[in-house]
């Protein structure tokens, strides 16, 4: 155990306050604790006086974990990483002139004026949001979570309970139901009103994003229609998709039969079908409410911070002007929560990013 205290004396233009501390918890038998503050006593604008003292208890050479805080006003801005799931997903995220815009940059944004955190976005490798694979490790956002790539996953990412075993979530930013999106019917078409009827479309091929918690609910449910409707779909593997857009693309290029339409979350419905061509049909499921949600490792600790950020843009209606932002109508008829005319059809199908932390 030993101290060591340092004066120093320079040319300073600018004033800095700045406390910092360190702290190093060892999952090993033994424990790497080093404390480090720092304490600048400005007597002039052109005169600096620094202390520094260190404190070292050096029982283990190696340390697995860091933690820093720092008392603003700091020198430079904290920086965190946040991952997205795809650089091209609207109306959540998407690349503009190397820049990245939609409802998840700006949700990000609000809660940095929130909490005075500060978040670099940037798209994860696989384009997945999470799940596990083969050796039961995750993948997508999750798995970047779970490995401390990222302290925060954020984009349109359900809440399960697959998913909380592995991650911790925010309080919901969004809640959603599942729809059916496909082409509008022509006049005499089959008319779907039930689950059931989905099993008589054999002009009509049924597919959900690959490896999301849609795919996940009828990979695990115990329904029995919900198992037919599975089953048709594990008959062609392009009925999954990697992607909304892939999705809806498909959906459009698919104009002889059998069709092709896609389950997926309302509020991704909602965007497509009130943008152009204006040729889509949004068949809202109302039994089987979710939510979206910032996901973030075990106990982490600033999650309380995002949770009132949140909450207080909930409350002074910062969510609702985001909504309305990046959920815009192209299409004359077409009410803004994807209603077309008078035929909205609905189907009950039962009940059903960031890089580590560097500093705050």
């Amino acid at each position: 155990m030993h101290y060591l205290n340092r004066k120093f004396k320079k040319i300073q233009p600018q004033l800095v306050a700045t406390t910092t501390s360190y702290n190093q918890n060892l999952p090993q038998p033994q424990l790497a604790t080093t404390t480090t503050c720092y304490n600048h006593n400005l007597l002039q604008p052109q005169h600096t006086t620094t202390t520094t003292c260190y404190k070292h208890n050096r029982l283990q050479p190696q340390f697995a974990t860091t933690t820093t805080y720092h008392n603003l006003p700091q020198p430079q801005p904290a920086t965190t990483t946040t991952y997205h799931k795809r650089h091209k997903e609207p109306p959540y995220c998407s690349e503009k002139d190397g820049n990245l815009e939609g409802f998840i940059p700006d949700l990000m944004k609000a809660i940095e004026e929130k909490t005075q955190m500060s978040f670099h976005l940037s798209k994860v490798e696989d384009g997945k949001f999470g799940s596990k694979n083969d050796r039961d490790a995750w993948d997508g956002m999750i798995g970047k979570v779970i490995s401390s790539d990222a302290s925060i996953a954020a984009g349109p990412i359900t809440v399960t309970d697959e998913r909380k075993e592995a991650v911790d979530f925010t309080v919901p930013f969004m809640s959603v139901d599942l729809s059916l999106i496909m082409l509008k019917q022509e006049d005499g078409a089959k008319k779907i009103s039930s689950a059931k009827d989905l099993l008589n479309q054999t002009d009509l091929k049924i597919g959900v994003l690959k490896d999301g918690s849609t795919h996940s609910f009828f990979r695990q449910t115990k329904d029995t229609t919900f198992m037919k409707i599975y089953e048709a779909m594990i008959k062609d593997e392009t009925n999954f998709v990697p992607s909304y857009q892939a999705g809806v693309e498909k959906i459009h290029k698919t104009t002889t039969s059998p069709k092709y339409a896609m389950i997926i979350e309302s509020a991704t419905a909602d965007y497509y079908t009130v943008q152009k061509p204006c040729d889509l049909l949004s068949v809202k499921i109302i039994n089987d409410t979710r939510n979206y949600a910032l996901a973030v490792a075990k106990n982490w600790p600033q999650k309380e911070q995002l949770n009132k950020s949140i909450e207080e843009l909930k409350k002074d209606g910062k969510l609702k002007e985001l909504k309305t932002k990046w959920w815009p109508s192209a299409c004359n008829g077409v009410s803004k929560t994807g209603a077309v005319g008078g035929a909205t059809v609905f189907i009950t199908l039962g009940a059903i990013f960031l890089s580590l932390m560097k500093s705050f």
